[in-house]
């Protein structure tokens, strides 16, 4: 399928209206959500939240992938009518109200509820993420699409890093406050301050969203618009004709297959060595320690090579992560392995953010973005029951690591496929 020319050295060159302003807001409002989502960490903190409160433990075994699964199964509802708009900011807005204020219920809930009724707590808290992720997923192509409006394209895996990269800096004190927090407040309690504090971060990032100065956009014409039925009809097209896109989509279900380990990693570090559930708070400070580096090497590399080399690195970074918890029977070999997680987790979301933004035609970009997330979903959830099951019939983490390892290398192969979209010039 023919693209853009997006990748010509004068696009390349050109740098849109405000862009220190936006570029600055966008950071901002990343750093401010990455250090609220640490503190409420899906793949760290919730699981044992949601244990000892008592929550089943299918819950616990999605409860890591549970955001991206309730965006990615929303994204197409509107990506058509985001291709058609002029401006985006107020709908982002409005979507990222939605999208922070469960927090906020699940910590009055874990505060009020959390000692008398903790199974009613348990599913509140297990279906926040969720929830959060819904409303973000029903305006994520448009959030997507303000940031390529916004940043151009060679600085769009800097700017996530730096998202990220002083997100994990908050992250990182944000790791000793859940530990010192759950150590002066066991039980609920603490909890709903985590998630208070949380809540309190996210209206911060909300605010630099707010501050974004957005340039009117001009939307394809009546003819050349699509209606949601129709938008519909032609992804098939999509993946039939467009072979980088298709391996881009396989690796990312393949990918899928490492969250059969994954809900398994703190709880199987604590039983290991025996450590109490305030020692989360530093496989917390490591996993954000590695974030930092990951961010730092991710964002040059993605601005100089594109998103493709990044998600390679990623991929590297959570085979040698996996393999350490498989192997690893101390603390500081466990700490080791949650630094090579977490520089993989900011690797793989700075990979995905540039080469997803640059793989689709321009004016198809929303549709792209949506379809990618949508064919995602149904393979991360049969991931998260897959992992309850085998946990529960086998009880051992080993096996599932290893399954783990064998879906991540399936998904480098794809990666090895796609061809660069920087190696494309002007008209082709």
């Amino acid at each position: 399928m023919p693209r853009a020319p997006l990748y010509s050295p004068t696009f390349m060159s050109n740098k849109p209206a405000n862009f220190k302003w936006n570029y600055a807001c966008h950071a901002l409002d990343g750093t401010f959500y990455s250090a609220a989502m640490a503190l409420v960490a899906t793949e760290t903190v919730l699981p044992p939240i949601i244990e000892s409160l008592g929550g089943p433990t299918w819950m616990i075994a999605i409860i890591p992938q549970s955001f991206l699964m309730g965006f990615m199964f929303t994204t197409l509802f509107l990506a058509h009518w985001v291709e058609q708009q002029k401006r985006l900011k107020g709908p982002v807005l409005l979507f990222g109200i939605l999208q922070r204020l469960p927090y906020l219920i699940a910590g009055l809930t874990l505060w009020f509820f959390g000692l008398h009724h903790p199974k009613l707590t348990s599913y509140v808290v297990g279906l926040t993420p969720l929830m959060s992720g819904v409303y973000f997923g029903l305006m994520m192509t448009g959030w997507s699409e303000l940031v390529s409006r916004t940043i151009p394209a060679n600085r769009r895996a800097s700017n996530m890093a730096l998202r990220n990269l002083s997100g994990a800096c908050l992250a990182i004190a944000g790791g000793f406050l859940i530990k010192q927090t759950l150590e002066q407040f066991p039980g609920p309690q603490g909890y709903a301050c985590l998630h208070f504090a949380s809540f309190g971060l996210m209206v911060i990032s909300f605010y630099f969203v707010s501050r974004i100065k957005e340039q009117e956009h001009t939307p394809p014409t009546e003819d050349e618009a699509l209606s949601f039925k129709e938008n519909i009809r032609s992804l098939p097209d999509i993946l039939r004709k467009d072979k980088s896109f298709r391996h881009y989509v396989l690796s990312r279900i393949l990918g899928s297959g490492m969250w059969v380990g994954v809900p398994y990693f703190s709880l199987h570090v604590l039983e290991i060595t025996e450590r109490p559930e305030s020692y989360l708070g530093l496989l917390v400070s490591a996993q954000m320690a590695g974030s930092f580096v990951g961010n730092f090497a991710g964002g040059a590399a993605g601005d100089l090579k594109g998103g493709r080399l990044v998600l390679i690195m990623a991929r590297a970074c959570y085979l040698s992560s996996f393999s350490l918890i498989a192997l690893s029977t101390t603390m500081p070999s466990f700490l080791v392995a949650f630094f090579l997680f977490g520089a993989a987790i900011s690797l793989n979301i700075i990979g995905h953010s540039t080469l997803m933004l640059e793989l689709p035609p321009q004016n198809k970009r929303p549709t792209y973005v949506g379809l990618a997330a949508f064919l995602n979903a149904p393979p991360m959830l049969i991931a998260g029951f897959v992992a309850w099951g085998l946990h529960s019939y086998l009880d051992s983490i080993a096996p599932l690591i290893w399954i783990s390892c064998v879906f991540v290398a399936m998904s480098l192969y794809h990666l090895l496929q796609i061809e660069e979209p920087r190696l494309h010039t002007a008209g082709s």
